[in-house]
């Protein structure tokens, strides 16, 4: 199939991405090339401020697993206030 069109997205590794104070626009998207981390701009925060969409997870061929879709650092005193934490995420206290 002939390729007419290649999109290019804003890209680096991990940490060039990770230390940088430029904003992501609204809108825009950005990958870690060295981890396929996708993010999504705001206009406000640059990328160590945004969240990750989603986290890569096969739970197909696990009978009762299911997949997890958000990671996050939390304080226990933050979790324990968490009245129904979502079963999709995996809460790392800090």
């Amino acid at each position: 199939m002939p390729r007419n069109t290649t999109l290019i997205i804003r890209n680096g590794n991990s940490d060039t991405l990770h230390y940088s104070s430029e904003v992501l626009a609204s809108g825009e998207l950005a990958a870690a090339v060295d981890s396929g981390i996708v993010k999504v701009g705001n206009g406000n925060a640059p990328w160590s401020g945004l969240p990750s969409i989603g986290v890569p997870s096969n739970p197909i061929a696990i009978t009762g697993a299911s997949g997890v879709l958000n990671m996050v650092s939390i304080a226990q005193a933050d979790y324990n206030n968490i009245a129904n934490p979502d079963p999709h995420t995996l809460y790392f206290i800090v």
